[in-house]
């Protein structure tokens, strides 16, 4: 479908920091679900970026999403108590549609099918002779 498990991450990120720039200039940066949302966004992100460099396994960022999810999702609950801005409800809205789009990729399919194709011999001899990684599932 042209989607592709990294972007659609992007695109939580970012649309979650849209989120939580209106929720902090709506309800105060000092506000409990600012702050919970913010740092949610912060281990997304800095895990994010450890996956891309190889520093983090991909199950980090997997569990981050989750806590990215739970957060935005209490902020913009408050956010609907303030007023329906309608700004907010197309960035939740794009911040969902990500999440819909990362859990009906078939990414982990093909990193297990990756994982069989070069486990047995001698493709698993050749992997390791040419320095090729494993590929992590997002789970």
């Amino acid at each position: 479908g042209g989607y592709t498990l990294s972007e659609e991450l992007t695109i939580r990120a970012n649309t979650a920091a849209n989120i939580l720039t209106t929720g902090s200039n709506t309800l105060g940066a000092d506000n409990a679900e600012v702050l919970a949302a913010q740092d949610a966004l912060s281990m997304f992100n800095n895990d994010l970026d450890g996956v891309n460099t190889g520093k983090t396994r991909m199950h980090a960022i997997y569990e981050d999403n989750a806590a990215l999810g739970a957060a935005i999702d209490q902020l913009y609950a408050k956010l609907q108590e303030q007023a329906a801005d309608p700004m907010v409800q197309g960035q939740y809205g794009q911040f969902n549609s990500a999440a819909t789009i990362i859990g009906n990729l078939t990414y982990n399919e093909k990193v297990y099918a990756y994982q069989k194709d070069t486990g047995g011999f001698p493709a698993s001899v050749l992997k390791s002779l040419f320095g090729v990684k494993e590929v992590e599932p997002f789970a």
